[in-house]
C-alpha cells in the first residue's frame, strides 16, 4: 500500500460518556472525575492498494490524545463511545472530502491504541475519489483551503501510468 495523502488537523475536542455507554470505557470513573470531553489531534491517511484491475483507497483516521488528557488505565478505551463517534462524524463532514470519507467509524478493538482512537472510513474506488474533484484545480483549491485552516498536509506525487 502507498500512502497518498496524510493530513494532521488542528486539535479538536469531542464529548465522551454523554450518551449510551461504550463497552470499553469506565463510566463511573469518568463521572467521578467530571470528565465529559477529550482533546485529540486527528490524523487522516489515505492509502492506495495499487491493484491494476481495481485500485482501492483506504482511509484511516487516528485521533491522538496525551496521557494527561485521557488516562486509559483510569477511564478505559474510548472505543464504542457513541457520543464521541457521532461528534467525530459531524466534524468529518466539515472537511469537504468525498462523502465516502466523511463518515468514520471505529475500527476493531485490537486496533485501538494507548494514546489514540482508531477509526476508518469507507473504502473507495480510486477513480471515484479522483472524480470527486472535477479537475486538478478543484483538488488544489481544497489543499490550499485546508492549509489555510491549519491542516498539515503531506502529499505523495506519483507518476502517471
Amino acid at each position: 500500500m502507498i500512502t497518498l495523502l496524510h493530513v494532521t488537523f488542528p486539535d479538536a475536542t469531542f464529548p465522551v460518556g454523554t450518551k449510551s455507554p461504550g463497552y470499553w470505557t469506565h463510566y463511573d470513573a469518568l463521572k467521578e472525575a467530571g470528565k465529559t470531553e477529550v482533546r485529540v489531534t486527528p490524523e487522516l491517511s489515505i492509502r492506495l492498494l495499487d491493484d491494476p484491475h481495481h485500485p482501492t483507497l483506504y482511509c484511516d483516521l487516528l485521533l491522538f490524545f496525551t496521557p494527561e488528557e485521557w488516562d486509559v488505565e483510569r477511564w478505559g478505551n474510548i472505543y464504542t463511545d457513541e457520543a464521541f463517534e457521532e461528534a467525530v462524524q459531524d466534524w468529518a463532514q466539515t472537511l469537504q472530502l468525498p462523502p465516502a470519507l466523511s463518515c468514520p467509524s471505529y475500527t476493531e478493538a485490537g486496533m485501538q491504541g494507548e494514546d489514540y482512537v482508531s477509526m476508518e472510513c469507507s473504502t473507495l474506488d480510486a477513480r471515484a475519489f479522483v472524480d470527486y474533484w472535477d479537475s486538478a484545480h478543484a483538488a488544489l483549491a481544497w489543499l490550499e483551503q485546508a492549509e489555510a485552516r491549519g491542516f498539515v498536509i503531506s502529499v505523495r506525487q506519483m507518476a502517471a501510468a
